[in-house]
């Protein structure tokens, strides 16, 4: 009954509600902690992070638990060895979920592996076509790689989506290196 409050809960914030009381009593409850790491994660990524880490260490290989790691580390631009190897870990575990392909993309992007990114985000976008960050990469990856013209499109869609994102900026500069 108590998990069936956080998969059917009334609302978004019943279900957080919810798994915060439940984590009291038992800390390791795999799907409270799942449910109350979603309910924070926009708002607090680092408490996210926090709880997918302690689901990890509970389950260490709980799909969801490790993708979503990955994503919040790809997305935080962790570049660290840590980092890399649950991008990886999260692939093999889901290897036909976008959100695994983004966030390994994103770091071979960060280690300047620009061929292995561009494939890996081509995949991702086409499976997450709204997320500007990962159009954002995909055009840092291609023009990386001399696609100036797939960059150039990524890189307006990116800022299409999201204008005022973290990466707009460079975004922007990327593409004044173009002639109008």
């Amino acid at each position: 009954r108590l998990f069936l409050s956080f998969v059917a809960p009334e609302s978004k914030d019943e279900a957080g509600q919810r798994a915060e009381t439940a984590l009291k009593d038992r800390p390791d409850y795999l799907p409270a902690l799942m449910a109350n790491a979603a309910w924070v994660q926009k708002n607090d990524p680092e408490k996210a992070a926090a709880l997918y880490k302690q689901a990890m260490a509970a389950y260490p290989t709980f799909p969801s638990a490790v993708c979503e790691a990955a994503w919040l580390a790809a997305l935080r631009e962790d570049s660290s060895a840590d980092a890399f190897k649950l991008a990886v870990r999260s692939r093999e575990l889901l290897p036909e979920e976008p959100k695994t392909a983004g966030s390994l993309g994103i770091q071979y992007c960060l280690q300047g592996d620009h061929e292995k990114a561009a494939r890996l985000l081509r995949e991702a976008v086409a499976g997450m076509p709204d997320s500007a960050i990962l159009h954002y990469y995909r055009g840092r990856a291609l023009y990386a790689n001399g696609e100036s013209a797939a960059a150039r499109g990524s890189l307006e869609k990116a800022l299409s989506l999201d204008g005022q994102a973290p990466f707009s900026k460079d975004a922007r500069a990327l593409l004044d290196k173009w002639p109008k």
